[in-house]
């Protein structure tokens, strides 16, 4: 018995089970004998009994489970062990301190921005009041700011903000040699140095004065011309009637050959349809009046 045992121990496919059952329960006898008398026998049987399934299916032994699901546990456990890696550095994530910089930053540049704005704006409305407060006109508005200080020698009694009083000025700017009566549609009239129609009134008259005057003394001077002009024009209509053979008065021939001219150096000019038609029916008058007084 013993050296069957010895036998199983050193060669165990001697002990291997045959195909006959009996002789598969004997070998299973054998070895559990020769298990039990081996100097571990105490471990072997509590590795056994802790391998042994119980009554209700719960401990069941390494060899039943299954080999896939172990696998997928060990290969889980070493992805967890390689995620969680104890030298890996944290997540990086914006500091509080460089989130205030850049909010300051970007306050900063909206402060210049407003201030940029704001100084601009300020220059725009200073460029619009420098007239009223220095009493001086800016460039691009000198022109027009001549036309509205021209009623304060012709004044006009429909326009009540042409009556208000100007503020003084040490000298007027040079305007050329032509100034122009301009009659508005409610009926008041003004000089002006440019032409009436970028002021919207109608053209009344036209007056050639010289080009080195002031604005006021050309408008004067406008005055005196049309006096003249209307004076003789009587005095001479008596004439005619009374002496037929009187002589023709040289300045008022003069004066109307200037008219004359200047109407054709105006018709020379673009104009439109109706300005077209006043210097056609004006320099029909004037030629009328040179033809009447035998010019």
């Amino acid at each position: 018995m013993w050296i069957s045992q010895q036998l199983c121990r050193i060669a165990p496919q001697a002990c291997a089970p045959k195909k006959n059952s009996r002789t598969r329960r004997a070998v299973a006898r054998r070895r559990r004998n020769a298990e039990i008398s081996c100097h571990d026998c105490a471990q072997l049987a509590a590795s056994r009994a802790a391998a042994r399934p119980t009554k209700k299916g719960l401990a069941v032994g390494l060899d039943d489970r299954d080999y896939m699901r172990e696998r997928n546990r060990r290969t889980f456990d070493r992805l967890v062990k390689i995620r969680d890696r104890p030298f890996t550095p944290p997540p990086s994530s914006p500091s509080f301190l460089s989130m205030a910089l850049t909010w300051i930053c970007v306050a900063f540049v909206l402060f210049k921005a407003y201030g940029w704005w704001e100084q601009q704006k300020g220059q725009r409305t200073s460029t619009r009041s420098h007239a009223t407060q220095n009493g001086e006109p800016p460039p691009e508005l000198a022109q027009h700011r001549e036309v509205h200080k021209a009623p304060a020698v012709a004044p006009r009694e429909n326009f009540s903000s042409y009556d208000a009083p100007r503020p003084a000025e040490a000298a007027r700017p040079l305007t050329g040699g032509t100034i122009y009566l301009c009659r508005g549609y409610s009926g008041g009239s003004f000089w002006a140095s440019d032409h009436c129609n970028q002021h919207k009134p109608l053209i009344e008259r036209i007056a050639s004065v010289p080009a080195g005057l002031p604005f006021e003394q050309q408008v004067a001077l406008a005055e005196q011309q049309h006096q003249a002009m209307a004076a003789p024009a009587t005095g001479v209509t008596t004439t005619v009637v009374s002496a037929p053979a009187g002589l023709p008065d040289p300045a008022l021939c003069t004066s109307l050959d200037a008219r004359v001219n200047q109407l054709d150096a105006m018709a020379r000019q673009p104009q439109s349809g109706s300005m077209q038609d006043w210097n056609r029916q004006e320099r029909q008058k004037a030629r009328d009046e040179q033809f009447r007084l035998h010019c």
